[in-house]
C-alpha cells in the first residue's frame, strides 16, 4: 500500500507526544525544569527538523555539576524507538497582570484619572510643536468625560486596580478634546497627561513600539488588527466598518455621536478603553474607546493626532 504524504511525520509526532506524556511528571519534579513540550531539536544553535521532547529549564547546567536525581536523560523510551531530549533555557513564565503598578509605564497597562475606575495607557506621544512627551488615552479615562480639571492627578494603576494619590501619580491632565453631548458630532474621545512621575514608553506591551501611523485614506475593510489592553490583554480583531457614525452611551443619561469611526469585530471589554490599536505590521491606526459584545469602536489615529496636536509616531504611511 502506498504511504500517504506526511504519514512518517505524523507517526514521529505521535511518538514524541507519547514520550512527552510519559516523562512529564518526572521532568517537572526536578527543581530546574519549568516546562515540557515537543518541538524541533536545536543542534549548535541551529533548529533542525528532528522532532524531540523539549525540557525547558531555568538555567542550563553541565550534567557533571548536577546531582544524579536532577540530571535529565538524553532520550525517552517510546514504542518504535527512543525520542531525543533537547534542553532549552526558559525564564520562569509569569501571569500577565496589566492592572499592576509598573515603571516605566508601557502601553496596555491600567491608568485613570483619580475619580475614574480604570482604563488603558495607549502609548507615549510627542507634542508636534515641542519636545515634550505625554501619556495618551481617552477623555473618559484621563479627563472623566469632561468633568475633570487641568492639572488633576492621573494614577497608574487606576483607582479600581489599587492606584492611590500621591503614591501612584504618573501624570497630570494637561489637554483633552471635550466630548459633545448636545447632538452634534465628535471625532475623538482622547486626552493626554503631562508626565510628572516616572517614565512612559512608546512601547505597547507584547507588540512593541509603533512603527508609523496610518492615514485614514489607507485603512481598508477586512484588515486584521491587534491591541493590548488592561482587561483583555492581547487580542486581535478585524475591520468590519469604515466611516462609521455611532451613538455611544456614556451613562448618566448622556449619549454622544461619533463620526468617521472604525468598527471592528469584538476585541475588547470594559477597562480596555484607551488601548492603541495597530495593524499586524505594527502601524498605529486607531484609539479604542467604546465597544460591546458584538463590536469594538476606534477613533481614527490621524484624527487623534490632529485634535490633540501630538504624534504617535514620527512617520505616517
Amino acid at each position: 500500500m502506498k504511504e500517504l504524504p506526511g504519514t512518517k511525520v505524523n507517526a514521529k509526532l505521535q511518538k514524541a507526544v507519547e514520550a512527552r506524556n510519559a516523562c512529564e511528571k518526572d521532568f517537572l519534579s526536578r527543581r530546574n525544569v519549568v516546562g515540557v513540550a515537543i518541538g524541533f531539536r536545536i543542534i549548535r544553535g541551529r533548529e533542525t527538523d528532528e522532532i524531540c521532547v523539549k525540557a525547558y529549564v531555568r538555567s542550563k547546567v553541565a550534567e557533571s555539576h548536577l546531582p544524579p536525581d536532577e540530571a535529565l536523560p538524553s532520550k525517552v523510551p517510546a514504542d518504535g524507538g527512543p525520542v531525543p531530549v533537547d534542553v532549552e533555557r526558559m525564564e520562569q513564565p509569569v501571569a500577565i497582570n496589566l492592572r499592576e503598578r509598573i515603571r516605566p509605564v508601557v502601553g496596555g497597562y491600567s491608568v485613570a484619572h483619580c475619580a475614574v475606575t480604570a482604563g488603558t495607557v495607549a502609548t507615549a506621544v510627542r507634542d508636534r510643536q515641542q519636545s515634550a512627551f505625554y501619556l495618551l488615552s481617552n477623555n473618559h479615562v484621563l479627563a472623566n468625560a469632561n468633568d475633570a480639571n487641568l492639572g488633576d492627578p492621573i494614577l497608574q494603576p487606576g483607582p479600581a486596580d489599587g492606584g492611590s494619590y500621591p503614591q501612584d501619580l504618573i501624570a497630570r491632565l494637561c489637554r483633552f478634546v471635550p466630548v459633545r453631548f448636545d447632538g452634534s458630532t465628535n471625532l475623538v474621545d482622547a486626552a493626554i497627561g503631562c508626565i510628572v512621575a516616572g517614565d512612559v514608553e512608546r512601547r505597547v506591551y507584547w507588540i512593541g513600539e509603533p512603527v508609523a501611523t496610518r492615514r485614514r485614506a489607507g485603512v481598508n475593510l477586512g484588515e486584521q488588527l491587534q491591541k493590548t489592553g488592561r482587561t483583555t490583554a492581547y487580542t486581535r480583531g478585524r475591520i468590519s466598518g469604515l466611516h462609521g457614525t455611532v451613538s455611544v452611551n456614556y451613562g448618566a443619561g448622556r449619549t454622544a455621536v461619533f463620526r468617521e469611526q472604525i468598527i471592528t469585530s469584538p476585541m475588547s471589554e470594559g477597562g480596555d478603553s484607551g488601548s492603541l490599536v495597530l495593524d499586524l505590521g505594527g502601524n498605529a491606526l486607531g484609539l479604542l474607546f467604546a465597544g460591546s459584545s458584538t463590536h469594538t469602536i476606534l477613533n481614527n489615529i490621524e484624527d487623534v493626532q490632529t485634535e490633540l496636536g501630538v504624534l504617535v509616531a514620527e512617520t505616517m504611511v
